[in-house]
C-alpha cells in the first residue's frame, strides 16, 4: 500500500511507477478531505510513503496525515519512503523516521528523487529540455528503487541531503511552517470560474465566491492551484505572472 501526496504530479508519477509491483495507491489529498485514516494491510503487503519536500522538510499535510494514520495488521511490515525534490532533502528522512517511530511504524529504507521543481513563488520553471532530462534521470533512480522495494531490502538509504542538511531542515524549514499565508493569492480576469482550484486544494483553503476563487486560512504550498489552472489565471504576488507553469508530463491531473 502506497500513500502519496502530489501537487503537480512528480510524486504521483513516482507512486504509479513503483505501484507496478501490484501495490494499491492511496491519495493523501483524498484522505484529508474524507478524514478516512484507517487502513488494513494484506498479508505480506508493504507500506510506502511518497511525497515532495517543502523547504527541506515535511509538508504540513504529511505531518497531519502521519499523526492520524492507523494501519491494522501492520506487524512490522516492510516500510519505505520516497521524497521527490528539486535537488536535496536535508535531514527530512531522519525527521520522518522519528515521526513514524512515534506512531509505531518503522522505516526500513528511504530514497530521494530529483525532479523538476514547481516553486514559482521564488523562481521560474526550468526549460522543457531541462525538465525532460531531469525526468529521464528520475526514471533511472525509480527503476533502482523498484528493485530494492520489490526485494524488501532493509537499511538502504539512497538520498541527497545536500550541504548543511541540519541547518536547512531544522532552521530554514521553520519559514515554511510559519509562512503559509494565502493573502498574496489572487485570480486575474482570465478566470473562467471552472472551480478546479477549489476541488483540488488539499487543505480546503479555496472557496468559489461569485464564480471566482477566494483564498483563506493556511496553504500547504503545493501550488497545484497555480500550475493546474486551465487558463493560468491564478497568481501569487507579482512575480508569478512572468513565470512558467509545470505539471509532470507523465501523469494526468
Amino acid at each position: 500500500m502506497i500513500f502519496y501526496f502530489t501537487g503537480t504530479g512528480n510524486s504521483l508519477y513516482a507512486a504509479q511507477t513503483l505501484a507496478q509491483q501490484k501495490q494499491s495507491l492511496v491519495n493523501i489529498t483524498d484522505v484529508a478531505k474524507t478524514k478516512e485514516y484507517n487502513y488494513t494491510l494484506s498479508k505480506g503487503e508493504s507500506v510506502g510513503f511518497i511525497f515532495p519536500i517543502y523547504y527541506w522538510g515535511l509538508p504540513t499535510i504529511i505531518e497531519e496525515f502521519l499523526d492520524k494514520l492507523q494501519i491494522s495488521n501492520y506487524n512490522n511490515a516492510y516500510t519505505f519512503a520516497v521524497c521527490t525534490c528539486g535537488e536535496n532533502i536535508g535531514e527530512t528522512m531522519k525527521v520522518l523516521k522519528k515521526r513514524l517511530s512515534a506512531r509505531g511504524f518503522q522505516l526500513d529504507s528511504g530514497f530521494s528523487v530529483a525532479m523538476p521543481d514547481n516553486y514559482v513563488i521564488l523562481y521560474d520553471i526550468i526549460s522543457k529540455e531541462a525538465q525532460h532530462e531531469k525526468v529521464q534521470k528520475a526514471d533511472n533512480v525509480l527503476e533502482q528503487i523498484s528493485r530494492i522495494i520489490e526485494n524488501k531490502e532493509k537499511g538502504v538509504y539512497i538520498i541527497n541531503k545536500g550541504m548543511l542538511p541540519g541547518f536547512f531542515t531544522y532552521f530554514v524549514h521553520k519559514f515554511y511552517t510559519l509562512g503559509r499565508d494565502t493573502k498574496k493569492f489572487y485570480v486575474t480576469d482570465t478566470c473562467i470560474g471552472c472551480g478546479k482550484c477549489e476541488r483540488i486544494c488539499p487543505v480546503n483553503a479555496i472557496n468559489m465566491v461569485n464564480n471566482k476563487p477566494e483564498w483563506h486560512g493556511k496553504c500547504t504550498q503545493c501550488l497545484g492551484c497555480i500550475h493546474r489552472c486551465p487558463v493560468n489565471a491564478i497568481q501569487y504576488g507579482d512575480k508569478t505572472i512572468q513565470r512558467g507553469r509545470y505539471i509532470n508530463p507523465n501523469v494526468k491531473l
